[in-house]
Formats: C-alpha cells, structure tokens, sequence
C-alpha cells in the first residue's frame, strides 16, 4: 500500500488552518467589524426624538456566512405608503435610497472611505496571531 504525500500534507495543512488560521480569520473580521461600525456611527446623525438612535443602532449581524460580516442598522420607523399602508421600514434604506434624502449615498461612501481602515486592521490582527 502506498502513500498519497500530497493526501497526507493537504489533510495537515486543513488541520492546521482549522486549528491555526480560523481563530485568527474571525479575530481578523472582529477587529474589522469594529472600524466599520465605528465610523459609521461617527458619520450618522442623530435625531431630537426619543429611543432608539440611528446613530447608535449600527451592529454586525452574528453568524451570518462563514468568513462574512454583514454590517447594518436596526433603526425601522413608521412608513405609510400608498395602498399598502403603514409598516415598519429600515431607516437606513430611506436616508440611502430615498431620491430627496440629503444623506442619499453617505452609508456606501462612508463604507468605501472605510476600506482601506477596515482591511489594514484585518490583516495587522492576523499577522499580529501568527
């Protein structure tokens, strides 16, 4: 009987990336998660009412896809449209999307003048496990 070397080094290297590289992939994505969120909190606005603020309503939704982070704000108001009537709607979408909001656009924006932040942090916790 013989010996797949190449078997025997790919089934290492998997125990090791699980072992090694997926604890710091994750702190790596933390890490990230947090700068994201934090300058999007910085650039958010925040209304006079009370409750929940836009602002402070920025979070990373947990166990989302593997090795992704899915960024979003839980702020929903009231919105009562035309013919289907009133339902609770992200507040985000609006500011984003709507054609006369002042802030259309500001979300996407904020998270590309992020990238460079967001990824650099990534890769300083990762090297910085290895």
């Amino acid at each position: 009987m013989s010996i797949d070397a190449s078997k025997v080094i790919e089934d290492l290297i998997k125990q090791y990336n699980k072992k090694t590289l997926t604890p710091l992939l994750i702190k790596g994505l933390d890490a990230a998660e947090k700068v994201l969120i934090r300058n999007l909190e910085n650039n958010s606005e925040v209304s006079d009412e009370a409750g929940e603020h836009f602002k402070k309503s920025w979070e990373a939704k947990p166990n989302y896809k593997g090795y992704v982070r899915y960024i979003h704000n839980t702020k929903k108001v009231l919105y009562d449209e035309p013919g289907r009537g009133q339902h609770l709607v992200p507040l985000s979408n609006i500011l984003e999307y709507a054609s006369t909001s002042p802030y259309r656009g500001r979300i996407r924006m904020t998270a590309r003048k992020s990238k460079p932040a967001v990824v650099q942090t990534f890769i300083n916790k990762v090297k910085g496990g290895l």
